[in-house]
């Protein structure tokens, strides 16, 4: 079967997640890194994680672990956000790998933000980033996770540039509009590809 496999990446708030959508609701089977991750990180990856950030990651009753105070942690320190890619990415990876060739659906969208960092992106047919202006990022962070600004503007401080990115990608999405601009924009893709 000929799958078409569309990576889709871009940094926190640039609305990743609502091209996904949109996506989804036109059939695509979509494969969301972060929820892989929240899993591997109560399952296999627990451990390891406990081991390397301490016990004071982990919510009051000491059942799981919070993933607002592992975030905080990481978030603030290079090193230390080093450190958990080097545990999760692998096994992030190996999940997405997984279900790929387990799907029997010839669309698969697969959301990642370190679609290029864990090396993801080379078993994509297309890679898109997305992409939003500083300040639409920043109110859709901050709604969206219920934070503070400077807890939003610290996380997208964090992130990486998306140079790297825009060499590879395929399709470039500037998000910066209505949900109806974004709607249009992929309605006009799919029916160039049908």
């Amino acid at each position: 079967m000929n799958q078409t496999v569309i990576g889709i990446t871009g940094k926190t708030g640039s609305g990743k997640s609502t091209v996904c959508n949109i996506l989804e609701n036109m059939g695509a089977y979509v494969i969301n890194a972060d929820k892989i991750t929240h899993k591997i990180i109560e399952d296999s990856a627990r451990a390891k994680i406990i081991s390397a950030f301490g016990e004071e990651i982990l919510d009051t009753q000491k059942n799981i672990i919070d993933r607002q105070k592992l975030a905080t942690i990481v978030f603030s320190n290079k090193d230390k956000l080093t450190q958990l890619e080097k545990i999760l990415h692998p096994l992030v990876k190996a999940e997405i790998l997984s279900q790929i060739k387990q799907s029997d659906n010839h669309f698969i969208v697969v959301d990642a933000v370190l679609l290029v960092e864990a090396n993801i992106y080379k078993h994509c047919t297309e890679v898109w980033l997305v992409k939003a202006d500083r300040q639409k990022r920043l109110s859709r962070i901050i709604a969206r996770d219920q934070i503070t600004e400077a807890l939003a503007i610290a996380r997208m401080q964090n992130q990486r540039r998306t140079t790297e990115i825009e060499k590879i990608a395929t399709k470039i999405i500037l998000n910066s509009g209505t949900v109806e601009d974004l709607q249009n924009n992929l309605t006009e893709w799919a029916e160039a590809h049908k």
